[in-house]
């Protein structure tokens, strides 16, 4: 499979421009403690602390806990998060030693002895899955195209803010967005495993995800609760990342139980298409859960509070269903008309939220 670009960094935007660099190096130096810690996880799927203190032609430059100063490549590394864990005295097998810049010892250094080989893995059994060989590809340099914060990001963040973190994770995560669907799973055996056909490419332009980066992929048919629209989110490598599904159709009923749900202070309604209400005046409901957890208002068709039973979503699936609602109120403020225009459903996994939230944080 052809990547165009695989980003490894996690919740600190460790490619910026490198004077910016350098200063977010000399604040960490005088305002954090004695030594100031980083968690950097690394494609064999260890995770070690140091201190970072250069990067340069795509190698970092780090400080580990007993004073030794070692590197490593950034295509190496999944994630970065600034921490602070129990102290490893030993070099990390994902570390190579380099040579400090003080005065050289009075005596020759020990030689660093080759790291011991893993041993085979074990025969799996016909019952175990392997894990994938695949990460979340993102176009080349996508953090340096970010722009100012938008009403989008905005209404994102007050959606998201509660369930998820800013950070960057590219690894797979064994994780089902919506029927047989899995997270990273190639288009065409998503295509195949729901007997879908052709289907146009385009690129979602939406300010909450990352530029350039993912693209939607959208057919015609009867899905869930009516919806006759599926869309596949992909990346660039035609990875699925998420599934949303829309219906357009006018009706005078709301889809929400519960007029509290609806409020004329949103504007996004519609995150793949980058939807937004046409009217100030108009209403939009939401409601978010979290594999079995409720976080925002209540699921379409539940009659009352006690008997919403449960979400039917995965763990580390995040569900968002949102209403766009028209009013028209004649000149004494009395409402003429009103209907629904359009109904989504939208299923993200975590890693893709906690992206969203972190080019919201970056945005701003």
């Amino acid at each position: 499979m052809n990547r165009t670009y695989r980003q490894p960094f996690g919740t600190t935007p460790i490619l910026w421009p490198r004077p910016f660099w350098v200063l977010v190096l000399a604040w960490s130096c005088l305002l954090a403690p004695a030594f100031a810690q980083h968690l950097i996880t690394f494609k064999s799927g260890a995770t070690h602390e140091c201190q970072i203190v250069g990067f340069e032609n795509g190698i970092f430059t780090v400080i580990l806990p007993d004073g030794t100063r070692a590197q490593t490549r950034q295509d190496n590394i999944v994630r970065i998060q600034f921490n602070a864990v129990p102290e490893k005295p030993s070099l990390p097998a994902e570390f190579q030693r380099v040579a400090t810049p003080a005065a050289a010892p009075s005596q020759p250094p020990v030689p660093t002895p080759a790291p011991t080989p893993p041993p085979p893995p074990a025969a799996a059994s016909a019952s175990q899955q392997p894990a994938r060989d695949v990460e979340l590809t993102l176009a080349s340099h996508w953090q340096h195209r970010l722009g100012r914060g938008t009403i989008a990001q905005r209404d994102a963040s007050r959606l998201l803010s509660k369930i998820g973190t800013p950070q960057i994770d590219l690894a797979w995560k064994d994780l089902t967005l919506w029927r047989d669907i899995q997270y990273l799973m190639p288009l065409e055996e998503a295509k195949k495993k729901l007997g879908l056909g052709l289907s146009a490419k385009k690129s979602i332009t939406c300010a909450v995800f990352p530029p350039s980066s993912l693209f939607a992929h959208e057919f015609s048919g009867h899905f869930d609760d009516g919806m006759t629209r599926l869309i596949l989110i992909t990346d660039m490598a035609e990875q699925v990342v998420g599934v949303q599904m829309q219906d357009n159709s006018s009706r005078s009923e709301r889809w929400f139980p519960y007029s509290a749900a609806y409020a004329t202070e949103w504007s996004l309604y519609n995150f793949i298409r980058d939807g937004r209400k046409a009217n100030p005046t108009w209403e939009i409901g939401f409601y978010v859960c979290r594999g079995s957890q409720r976080v925002m208002g209540y699921p379409p068709g539940s009659a009352a509070m006690g008997t919403l039973g449960s979400t039917g979503v995965s763990e580390g699936i995040i569900r968002i269903d949102s209403e766009l609602f028209s009013i028209r109120r004649n000149r004494y403020n009395l409402i003429e008309d009103s209907k629904s225009r359009e109904r989504v459903r939208l299923y993200l996994p975590q890693p893709i939220v906690d992206l969203m939230l972190y080019i919201i944080q970056q945005s701003r």
